[in-house]
């Protein structure tokens, strides 16, 4: 009798354990129920599609995908070939649509299957969906990148409630938009304190714009002579390198030869400071004495002309002693100086 009883609820456990066993493999798997027809879809990127990512119509889960595969294509370009499975009593249209959502943030992603503008004829079991009628994924890192001014202006902890909402509105879920404007609204509340300089700011990019719209034949020409230069740079580009290196030479023979001069080059330039502040306290002096000189000269070459020696006669010669002057030789009316 114990040997009887612990047998009944050994089976009754085993049962039990393959029934919860069974539960848990058809809830991870998640099994399409009833008879599948398979279709295949080309896309140009299919990241994060897997073999059992789900296919949804209208949100209703109708399918499984079967396999993704790399097709290469012209000029060394590659899409993704995509196969999957849906319902047999699912009619496909002919212009059906297929793209890639994303089904959380963790990175599930699924196949959305809409039917397109015609809607006439169905696909054929095991066609091919061509590229033209393909989504991608959203490209989260350039999306968030766009936004990325609108999140250091907002709360930090605001950021991931929003970030949400854009992807349930961008991966085409029309029913988040209202929340999404709402989110939006609530969260750039701090930047109404910043109107004046937003408005400064694009008062300032207006007259930018007016100016270089005014200004459109010097900016083409601006342009075509950039281009030009950058153009001679990258053409010389072994001269440009030489002419720096031999630059930075010459740089460190002057810092070598400037070094512990420096006292000596302040006092030089102090005295040429202090000369050229003489020579401009005597300003009428030394005009007069440029004045003079070519007159001086011209007298000293006519007294050259008679040959290697110079005929000197002396008129007189006038001292002037504290403002008080007097001629030493004949007077200036004299016949010597006649």
């Amino acid at each position: 009798m114990n040997v009887r009883r612990s047998a009944f609820k050994l089976a009754i456990f085993l049962v039990v354990a393959v029934c919860a066993a069974v539960l848990v493999v058809n809830t991870l798997r998640v099994p399409v129920p009833g008879p599948t027809v398979g279709f295949k879809a080309m896309f140009t990127d299919a990241q994060g599609v897997t073999p059992g990512s789900d296919v949804t119509i209208a949100g209703v889960r109708v399918g499984k995908v079967d396999s993704v595969q790399i097709v290469d294509g012209d000029a060394g370009t590659a899409s993704a070939l995509v196969g999957f499975r849906v319902e047999r009593d699912q009619k496909l249209p002919a212009d059906t649509t297929v793209a890639i959502r994303y089904g959380d943030l963790l990175g599930v992603r699924y196949l959305d299957l809409s039917a397109g503008e015609i809607g006439k004829g169905t696909l054929e079991e095991g066609e091919t969906i061509p590229l033209d009628r393909t989504s991608p994924a959203l490209d989260l890192t350039s999306l968030f990148n766009g936004f990325k001014p609108l999140f250091e202006a907002i709360d930090p902890t605001q950021v991931n409630e929003l970030a949400s909402e854009v992807v349930a509105v961008f991966d085409g879920r029309r029913t988040s938009v209202d929340t999404l404007l709402r989110r939006v609204t609530a969260v750039t509340g701090n930047l109404a304190n910043h109107d004046q300089v937003i408005g400064e700011l694009i008062g300032n990019l207006e007259i930018v714009a007016t100016t270089a719209a005014a200004r459109g034949p010097e900016l083409s020409h601006l342009v075509e002579s950039l281009t030009a230069f950058t153009g001679m740079l990258a053409e010389n580009n072994d001269v440009l390198i030489d002419t720096l290196d031999n630059t930075a030479a010459v740089s460190a023979s002057m810092i070598d030869i400037l070094d512990g001069r420096v006292p000596e080059l302040t006092r030089t330039v102090d005295r040429m400071n202090s000369l050229t502040g003489a020579m401009l306290g005597a300003n009428a002096g030394f005009d007069h004495l440029m004045t003079a000189t070519p007159s001086f000269f011209a007298s000293v070459n006519r007294a050259g002309e008679y040959g290697s020696w110079l005929n000197i006669y002396l008129c007189t010669f006038i001292v002037n002693v504290d403002g008080q002057e007097g001629a030493l030789g004949p007077d200036l009316h004299s016949r010597y100086c006649q």
